[in-house]
Protein backbone atom coordinates (compact mmCIF):
# COMPACT_ATOMS: atom_id res chain seq x y z
CA UNK A 1 0.00 0.00 0.00
CA UNK A 2 2.69 2.38 1.16
CA UNK A 3 4.33 1.71 -2.16
CA UNK A 4 1.20 2.74 -4.19
CA UNK A 5 1.21 5.83 -2.58
CA UNK A 6 4.67 6.65 -3.37
CA UNK A 7 4.35 6.07 -6.87
CA UNK A 8 1.09 8.14 -7.10
CA UNK A 9 2.75 11.58 -5.68
CA UNK A 10 5.57 10.89 -7.90
CA UNK A 11 3.02 10.49 -10.60
CA UNK A 12 1.52 14.02 -9.41
CA UNK A 13 4.76 15.09 -8.94
CA UNK A 14 5.32 14.60 -13.00
CA UNK A 15 2.16 16.27 -14.12
CA UNK A 16 2.93 19.12 -11.67
CA UNK A 17 6.23 20.14 -13.37
CA UNK A 18 4.93 19.42 -17.16
CA UNK A 19 2.20 22.19 -15.87
CA UNK A 20 4.91 24.54 -15.32
CA UNK A 21 7.89 23.94 -17.68
CA UNK A 22 6.82 26.95 -19.68
CA UNK A 23 6.49 28.98 -16.39
CA UNK A 24 8.55 31.01 -14.98
CA UNK A 25 8.18 33.50 -11.81
CA UNK A 26 8.98 37.58 -11.59
CA UNK A 27 10.00 39.04 -8.90
CA UNK A 28 10.56 43.11 -8.69
CA UNK A 29 8.19 44.12 -11.74
CA UNK A 30 6.10 47.03 -11.23
CA UNK A 31 2.89 45.43 -12.35
CA UNK A 32 0.26 47.28 -10.45
CA UNK A 33 -3.51 46.13 -10.31
CA UNK A 34 -4.44 45.78 -14.00
CA UNK A 35 -6.24 43.00 -15.50
CA UNK A 36 -4.27 39.85 -17.66
CA UNK A 37 -3.97 41.63 -20.39
CA UNK A 38 -2.62 44.88 -18.91
CA UNK A 39 0.20 42.28 -17.14
CA UNK A 40 0.70 40.73 -19.95
CA UNK A 41 1.69 43.68 -22.17
CA UNK A 42 3.61 44.88 -19.31
CA UNK A 43 5.78 41.85 -18.89
CA UNK A 44 5.96 41.84 -22.89
CA UNK A 45 6.98 45.15 -23.12
CA UNK A 46 10.16 44.17 -19.86
CA UNK A 47 11.03 41.81 -22.36
CA UNK A 48 11.82 43.67 -25.39
CA UNK A 49 13.24 46.40 -23.75
CA UNK A 50 14.93 45.47 -20.71
CA UNK A 51 16.11 41.37 -21.16
CA UNK A 52 16.49 42.08 -25.16
CA UNK A 53 14.17 38.71 -25.79
CA UNK A 54 11.32 38.97 -28.31
CA UNK A 55 8.76 36.33 -26.57
CA UNK A 56 5.45 35.30 -27.01
CA UNK A 57 3.53 35.07 -23.76
CA UNK A 58 0.41 33.17 -23.56
CA UNK A 59 -0.06 34.17 -20.14
CA UNK A 60 1.03 36.24 -16.57
CA UNK A 61 -1.36 36.58 -14.08
CA UNK A 62 0.15 38.46 -10.40
CA UNK A 63 0.47 36.06 -7.42
CA UNK A 64 1.92 38.70 -5.10
CA UNK A 65 2.70 42.62 -5.28
CA UNK A 66 5.90 42.67 -7.69
CA UNK A 67 5.64 39.05 -8.34
CA UNK A 68 3.93 37.54 -11.01
CA UNK A 69 3.83 33.89 -12.67
CA UNK A 70 4.66 34.35 -16.82
CA UNK A 71 3.40 31.17 -19.07
CA UNK A 72 5.30 31.28 -22.36
CA UNK A 73 4.16 29.70 -25.96
CA UNK A 74 6.93 27.26 -25.91
CA UNK A 75 10.27 25.84 -23.71
CA UNK A 76 12.43 27.39 -26.20
CA UNK A 77 10.86 30.94 -25.22
CA UNK A 78 11.23 30.48 -21.40
CA UNK A 79 15.21 28.87 -22.13
CA UNK A 80 16.17 32.13 -24.42
CA UNK A 81 14.97 34.22 -21.02
CA UNK A 82 16.88 32.40 -19.03
CA UNK A 83 19.76 32.27 -20.77
CA UNK A 84 19.79 36.19 -21.17
CA UNK A 85 22.45 37.79 -19.50
CA UNK A 86 20.91 41.46 -20.24
CA UNK A 87 19.30 41.53 -16.34
CA UNK A 88 22.54 41.43 -14.83
CA UNK A 89 22.65 44.52 -12.36
CA UNK A 90 19.01 45.27 -12.92
CA UNK A 91 16.15 44.82 -9.47
CA UNK A 92 14.61 42.00 -11.32
CA UNK A 93 15.04 37.95 -10.67
CA UNK A 94 13.36 35.85 -12.78
CA UNK A 95 13.10 31.95 -11.38
CA UNK A 96 11.50 29.01 -13.18
CA UNK A 97 7.87 27.81 -11.22
CA UNK A 98 8.53 25.44 -8.84
CA UNK A 99 6.29 22.45 -7.46
CA UNK A 100 5.56 22.66 -3.75
CA UNK A 101 7.96 19.34 -3.45
CA UNK A 102 10.78 21.58 -5.23
CA UNK A 103 10.37 24.39 -3.20
CA UNK A 104 10.37 22.38 -0.41
CA UNK A 105 14.17 21.41 -1.30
Amino acid sequence: MGKRVGEAENQLNRIEREKRRNKVVMMGLEIGTGEQKQIIEKVIRFLEEKAKVESKVKSAYKIAEKICVVEFKNREEKINLMKSKNLKGSSIYINNDLTKTERKI
